[in-house]
């Protein structure tokens, strides 16, 4: 006969159906649970089964091949009377309460049946560890105390895998209010500012901001809950897969497009996307846009207005050259036959007056000659920055002070150096620099006083800083503002020689390498020509010279 209902049935099914546990997967510590029951008390049959009310459920079975059986059919039922003990039954063909069971007739012919209830801290019997076999048997006291502690194990098993669940679901719940709080932040805080929207892992749009649905001319249903690249379209798919993914991958991509969009026409914009993070995981990307369409025209702008001042500056230079080639014929002439009439002057017995003017004819000739080479050296100082090389300038000063040994000897000038290392430039446009400043310091002394020029280098973070200072006839005030413009004077060509473009000159070489060019002077005292002039780009300046 079938053993009746336990009392607080309901109690029991309640605290069964607590722990989520019926009709779940195979799971491997409850198969393991039944292996040992089966090896422990070598029986070919094993279950850890669960009883509801209509039906006993394996949850882990050897030698069995059904998956439940109905309640009225079990052995386990009547373990529910034990107390909680373990349910022995050595032959159940002798045993009136079996002997009629369709599982002792026939298969899977159970003779022999001990079973370890499964019990709640409750105290409810929840079901049972089974060891079965098809041959009368009886247990060891070890094998009995052993098939109870396979029981209490299992039920702590069961335990321990509601509370993984529970906490699995806590997390799962905090994540949905977490992802919740991020769009409304989201939404909260990306209003009025760039194109926005947040994509969760599996590529569908959760979230888009005004902007957003403004340019595409479209409604939050028609976007958010639909995969982004069903919205973008096939021009986009690539592009758009293979980003997300580098976001999800916790990267951030950056790239720009022109866009047709429906109100707005076609748009440059540029996208960042973003991996949004919670505690250290990627819980999706949030993909921004911003529209740069004034700035790219103004680029582009840019670009075409550069090309057309580049090729304005071509057909200057290219007419300077074009002007000082055709000029230095005439120019040559007038020099030439000046000078050979002042040379025929005493034999052809012109006059003094005559002598005199010719002599102005040859001097302006010398000077217009110097004014057309200086002038093209001026424009020819545009060398690319692939030419730069680390200069010393020490030996720079020691050739220019073999170049400018004659007016040195003559003036009876005495140049002291200090401090001078290696800088970052083209050689040759430093050496024209460093020439014209020291040739100015030689020229434009005071009559009665040889010349004391002093040259001190002194780095100054990227830059090393060279001053040339000199002890000359100096410069007011107020015309040092204008000595860099070109064929700029501060004293008359008849008082010193000179086309006026020195300091121009200067200038745009200072300028080419990015650096600075400033006068300090005081009229009779003296002048000083400070230049900055870049380091070069490594920290070391005799592997900047090797290199």
């Amino acid at each position: 006969m079938p053993a009746l209902p336990p009392s607080k049935e309901s109690e029991r099914l309640a605290a069964l159906h607590e722990l989520a546990i019926l009709d779940t997967a195979p799971e491997r510590v409850f198969d393991d649970i039944a292996w040992l029951a089966s090896a422990i008390c070598t029986t070919p049959m094993a279950v850890v089964s669960l009883m509801d009310d209509t039906r006993l459920w394996f949850k882990a079975r050897v030698g069995l091949d059904v998956s439940h059986l109905p309640r009225e059919h079990t052995f386990c039922a009547h373990a529910q009377e034990s107390g909680g003990e373990v349910l022995e039954i050595p032959d159940a063909a002798d045993d009136p309460r079996f002997s009629d069971h369709p599982m002792v007739r026939g298969e899977p012919h159970i003779r022999f049946y001990a079973g370890a209830p499964i019990m709640s801290p409750e105290g409810h019997i929840l079901g049972s560890v089974c060891a079965i076999d098809r041959m009368p048997r009886a247990l060891t006291a070890e094998q009995r105390d052993a098939l109870g502690i396979l029981s209490r194990q299992t039920m702590q098993l069961m335990l321990w895998r509601r509370e993984m669940l529970d906490r699995q679901s806590r997390l799962v719940a905090q994540w949905q209010r977490d992802r919740h709080l991020l769009v409304r932040t989201l939404a909260a805080t990306t209003h009025s500012l760039d194109m926005q929207a947040f994509v969760d892992p599996q590529g569908i749009c959760r979230y888009v901001n005004a902007r957003l649905l403004e340019y595409g001319r479209t409604t939050r249903e028609r976007v958010e809950g639909h995969p982004v690249v069903a919205l973008l379209g096939e021009p986009y798919r690539t592009d758009v897969e293979s980003s997300l993914q580098q976001a999800l991958d916790g990267e951030t991509v950056e790239f720009s497009r022109s866009i047709d969009f429906p109100d707005k026409g076609r748009r440059f914009v540029e996208f960042t996307v973003l991996p949004v993070r919670d505690s250290g995981e990627v819980i999706g990307v949030l993909v921004r846009g911003h529209d740069a369409q004034v700035r790219r025209q103004a680029q582009l702008d840019l670009e075409e207005a550069l090309g057309r001042l580049t090729e304005r500056n071509t057909r200057q230079q290219e007419f300077i050259y074009m002007v000082s080639h055709d000029l230095r014929e005439p120019v040559n002439a007038i020099r030439n036959f000046s000078g050979l009439l002042l040379e025929d002057a005493p034999a052809s017995g012109l006059p003094p007056e005559a002598v005199r003017y010719l002599g102005f004819v040859r001097d302006g000739g010398e000077r217009l000659r110097e004014m057309l080479d200086a002038l093209l050296e001026y424009v020819k100082q545009d060398a690319p920055r692939a030419a730069f090389k680390a200069v010393d300038l020490a030996r720079v000063f020691d050739e220019l002070e073999v170049d400018l040994s004659v007016p040195i000897r003559a003036s009876g000038a005495h140049i002291t150096r200090m401090g001078l290392g290696v800088v970052w430039g083209q050689r040759a446009q430093l050496r024209l620099l460093f020439q014209n400043l020291l040739s100015n310091a030689l020229k434009f002394r005071q009559a009665r006083r040889a010349p004391r020029i002093v040259v001190r280098g002194e780095q100054l973070g990227p830059m090393l800083r060279i001053s040339v200072t000199d002890n000359g006839i100096g410069i007011p005030a107020t015309q040092l503002p204008k000595l860099f413009g070109l064929f700029r004077r501060h004293v008359t060509q008849r008082e010193f020689a000179g086309t006026g473009l020195g300091l121009a000159l200067c200038k745009r070489i200072v300028e080419l390498h990015d650096g600075r060019i400033q006068l300090q002077s005081e009229p009779d005292v003296g002048t000083t020509v400070i230049v900055d002039l870049p380091l070069p780009p490594v920290a070391d300046p005799a592997r900047a010279l090797q290199g």
